[in-house]
């Protein structure tokens, strides 16, 4: 007969043996700040107010997982796997529940140095240009804004296949280029957002906005059933202009396979960051494989 073992923001627990007589269902219930660093299996999640869960390694839920209002899940920064989750019932981010992905992708130039991107055999290389003023956005799959003294890096990735982190903002003498955003790879049977999944680029950090601002990061949805009225984004992070202009990030990449959709695909954004030299948009996959 299994047992089933509740794990309280604790360590993960596995089976004795192969045998199924033998095994313990495992349901993780986080309250607090629980960070996971190697894979784990679950037979739910639920991410409770108050709690965060760092997902630095892939999370398998073999039944449900349902972020509560006021519970973050996310992964470290820089991260190049990003957040993997892969849950057989349902993924249930309630309203006031949040995917947060925000500044946790490559990192932005600090100084006048360029911020960080990806060359076309996804080695991270110089990006956006940094100068002492005025620097450029990161790029992903929109080219972020060129600054007054700097140009932006070149896109990178593909519209149906979103792996990558988003790209650094140029930096500059007054401050740090933003950071791209996260990354994300969810697969779920049914899919409910009505809060917010997010992997926007992080803006420029000085009230003169003279450095960059990221590009937005990745999302890619395999789902059943896609519903809920919460948003999906993949923003680029402002820019800023005054006597000179910093560039925005450039919109990230979003793609969604689904078998049924109606989630408001107007919900669902890549923008270029603005308030500045304007990233340009980033790409919306959405394909229907019933």
């Amino acid at each position: 007969m299994c047992t089933r073992v509740v794990i309280l923001a604790v360590a993960i627990v596995i089976c004795a043996t192969s045998a199924a007589h033998d095994c313990m269902a495992i349901d993780l219930i986080v309250s607090g700040t629980t960070q996971i660093t190697s894979p784990a299996t679950y037979d739910s999640v639920v991410v409770n107010s108050g709690g965060t869960l760092i997902a630095d390694a892939e999370i398998t839920v073999t039944g449900n997982m349902r972020i509560a209002s006021g519970g973050v899940i996310t992964h470290s920064s820089r991260l190049l796997s990003g957040l993997v989750l892969d849950v057989t019932g349902t993924l249930d981010v309630q309203a006031g529940g949040l995917i947060d992905l925000n500044e946790k992708g490559l990192l932005g130039g600090s100084g006048i140095a360029p911020g960080e991107t990806y060359d076309a055999s996804d080695n991270i290389v110089a990006g956006a240009g940094g100068a002492p003023t005025w620097a450029a956005g990161g790029s992903y799959g929109g080219i972020g804004g060129n600054g007054s003294q700097a140009s932006a890096s070149p896109s990178y990735g593909l519209l149906e296949d979103p792996r990558h982190l988003g790209s650094g903002g140029g930096g500059s003498t007054s401050g740090t280029g933003g950071h791209g955003g996260g990354l994300a790879t969810i697969s779920a049977t049914t899919c409910v957002i009505d809060g917010t999944m997010r992997a926007n680029g992080g803006p420029s950090t000085t009230p003169n906005g003279v450095p960059g601002g990221g590009s937005g990061g990745g999302i890619r949805l395999d789902v059943g059933d896609l519903s809920g009225t919460g948003v999906i984004q993949a923003n680029g992070g402002t820019g800023f202009c005054s006597w000179g202009c910093a560039g925005g990030g450039g919109g990230g990449r979003i793609a969604v396979f689904y078998t049924t959709l109606s989630f408001p695909s107007a919900n669902i954004s890549a923008r270029g960051g603005s308030s500045g030299s304007t990233g340009s948009a980033g790409t919306i996959y959405l394909k229907d494989i019933a």
